[in-house]
């Protein structure tokens, strides 16, 4: 506790998620577990190791300093809320709380698999039904997912990896929408979390059994450190530590394109308007100033923002006139309640009416998210028929689509970006993030002219260096002999 205690000081944590602590539930209260955990400002959830067990057990810490308030709640009540979430396996192997991170509710859960590979695909398949998309997952798997990547045998041996429990594990994580957050920042990279040194104490073996698993979560990115600094390290307590970063996102989300409504031009007023506005801009024109281009885009942009604005008014308008019907309909149904006589036809027909008009004033337009996500979906069912643990490693590390960094470029030659001259390599201000798309963009869609002089394939003066066309110039640069003047 004192260990994790000063390192929250010296960089706060989350959380940190323990396996195998060996702690029944006497010997827990015995060394005063929970007290102690307090004093050094924790938190100390324990699932207990089974008496008859002879290790075992999860438990989770959380520094008191991070557990977010509800509004209007006190410390003392999120520290009583966070307690009363405690949730237990009777085996011990497995501990979940949940707590707030930047508003959202995320379930943190500490997780040991069987050693014994026969009981491990059973314990994955029991332990499915607890999981949640809001899942922050600290686990001991004791299973390789990957035999080619994730394990490291000296040369010559030939044991089988150990893969019993993946499928339901892969299942179960799949089905929640969790990330494997080392493989998705590591990709293919061998990384390992456990080193057996083998008769002879020369010779290891390395695998990857220890992972973390992490929600899509709005506004919260997640990232991977491969090797953090061990506060418990392996010689003393086994496997190596693993470490994922948080990164709430406190920038202001952005939104679609601007929308314009088709409904405006039914309006000949409008378009009366708008007809005006185009006469008064180009009567400011002088043809023979050659500011042709420049009023084109000063109309277009004029339009736009007094079309802009007259959607604007037409939805407030919509609005208004949904309320009033919405009334309307509230006073109806409440005369026919009221009255002693049953609602004659005239007066349904009409609430049935006014209900129709409501829905069509009220039906939410499409956002370009919409749409993208539609044509994919369509898309997506002309395909073969595909599994979830097919999309495992596809999955996004969370639902926002948030850019926190990028690195900056040269890119006046986009085939070959050259590092920036001024200013840092890495854009990381929220800011600035937009203007480094640009420079990328920027001369990746500039006017390229083809060049009216070239070379032959071989490197001499083309025949046709003078003058041509696009046409002679790919005739050139294929070998042809052929130039057409």
């Amino acid at each position: 506790m004192y260990r994790i205690a000063q390192q929250h000081t010296r960089r706060p944590m989350l959380a940190f998620l323990i396996q195998e602590h060996h702690l029944t539930r006497l010997k827990a209260i015995e060394i005063r577990a929970k007290q102690v955990a307090k004093s050094e400002g924790l938190m100390y959830l324990q699932a207990d190791r089974p008496p008859g067990e002879a290790k075992g057990g999860t438990a989770i810490v959380i520094p008191l300093d991070m557990i977010e308030c509800k509004p209007k709640e006190t410390k003392e009540e999120a520290y009583r809320r966070v307690e009363a979430s405690l949730s237990t396996t009777p085996d011990g192997r497995m501990v979940s709380v949940t707590t707030l991170v930047n508003g959202s509710e995320i379930t943190l859960t500490s997780i040991y698999a069987p050693v014994y590979p026969p009981d491990r695909a059973a314990f994955f398949t029991r332990i499915a039904s607890r999981l949640t998309k809001s899942h922050l997952i600290g686990m001991d798997a004791n299973c390789v997912f990957n035999p080619a990547i994730d394990v490291s045998r000296p040369d010559g041996t030939t044991k089988p990896p150990d893969t019993a429990g993946t499928a339901e594990l892969h299942s179960a994580l799949a089905d929640n929408d969790l990330t494997d957050i080392a493989r998705e920042t590591l990709g293919n990279l061998p990384y390992y979390t456990h080193t057996k040194v083998l008769r002879g104490g020369v010779d290891v073996t390395q695998k990857r059994i220890d992972h973390i698993h992490t929600p899509n979560l709005d506004a919260i990115t997640w990232r991977f450190t491969p090797h953090p600094p061990d506060i418990l390290p392996y010689q003393t307590y086994g496997h190596n530590m693993q470490q994922v970063d948080l990164i709430p996102i406190k920038d202001t989300r952005g939104r679609d394109l601007p929308f314009i409504s088709e409904d405006i031009f039914d309006d000949p007023q409008f378009n009366t308007t708008v007809a005006q506005k185009i006469y008064d801009l180009l009567n400011e024109i002088d043809p023979e100033d050659g500011e042709w281009g420049e009023a084109w885009e000063r109309i277009k942009a004029e339009i736009r923002d007094l079309c802009l604005q007259r959607t604007t008014e037409k939805r407030k308008e919509k609005d208004e006139e949904a309320e009033s019907i919405r009334k309307t309909i509230e006073i109806a149904k409440s005369w026919a309640l009221s009255s002693t006589n049953a609602a004659n036809a005239t007066l349904v027909a009409n609430v049935r009416a006014l209900e129709q008009k409501l829905r069509e004033h009220t039906t939410r337009r499409r956002s370009l998210h919409d749409m993208l996500e539609k044509e994919a979906y369509q898309n997506g069912q002309k395909h073969d028929a595909s599994t979830a643990a097919f999309h495992r490693q596809w999955t996004p590390k969370n639902s926002a689509q948030w850019v926190t960094n990028l690195i900056r470029r040269d890119w006046s030659d986009p085939s070959n970006p050259q590092p920036t001259q001024h200013g840092p390599q890495e854009e990381k201000r929220h800011t600035h993030i937009a203007e480094a798309f640009t420079s990328y963009y920027r001369p990746l869609y500039a006017e390229k002219p083809p060049l009216r002089t070239g070379t032959d394939h071989d490197g001499n003066p083309g025949a046709c260096s003078q003058g041509g066309g696009l046409k002679e110039s790919l005739g050139r640069w294929a070998g042809l002999e052929s130039c057409s003047q």
